[in-house]
């Protein structure tokens, strides 16, 4: 029996954790196929400038369906400035 697939929030938060932590290697198995092929490790390292500050806080992940994905939005206050990640997920949750 097939598994049901995760809560998208928790999927696009481990995702995000992952990033702020600069565990890249570990976010590329939650990657599609061509999540991997444009998303490598030198590139994700690139996604959270130093310019931005000290992380300080991580919001609630909201989703909103569209089709067959949902897009997962989690605001993530830095010292310098506030980004809200939005991370595209398919119906199984996968990135």
């Amino acid at each position: 029996m097939a598994q049901p697939a995760a809560d998208p929030r928790d999927t696009a938060r481990k995702a995000v954790d992952l990033l702020l932590a600069g565990k890249y290697s570990e976010m590329i198995p939650m990657f599609s196929a061509p999540g991997k092929a444009a998303n490598t490790e030198a590139l994700l390292a690139k996604k959270v400038p130093e310019a931005w500050g000290a992380m300080q806080s991580v919001g609630t992940a909201t989703v909103r369906p569209i089709g067959a994905s949902n897009i997962v939005s989690i605001l993530v206050k830095f010292a310098n400035q506030d980004v809200t990640f939005q991370i595209s997920l398919d119906r199984k949750s996968v990135v």
